[in-house]
């Protein structure tokens, strides 16, 4: 099977939708989202900007995963944070 081509980023944007790990299944998909954010986001406005353009579905909205890392340093542009939440 071919591998699909390498989307474009604009890393200029204050957010960036982010994928999950490659090899997650359909359901992690579901009850997952990350956003790339810009240097001086914070968790909150992150946390806003997730909840307005994707709304979970859920009574519990999208919050942060507690069992887990919430917030790492983006691995491809220095500065930028991965905020990652579950529903």
């Amino acid at each position: 099977m071919a591998k699909k081509k390498a989307e474009r980023v604009n890393f200029g944007e204050r957010f960036v939708p982010i994928g999950l790990p490659e090899g997650s299944n359909g359901i992690a998909a579901l009850l997952n989202c990350g956003v790339c954010a810009a240097p001086g986001v914070t968790y909150e406005e992150a946390l806003g900007y997730v909840r307005r353009t994707n709304p979970a579905g859920t009574s519990n909205n999208w919050v942060a995963i507690e069992d887990g890392p919430n917030t790492v340093d983006c691995p491809d542009v220095p500065g930028r944070k991965h905020y990652v939440f579950t529903c």
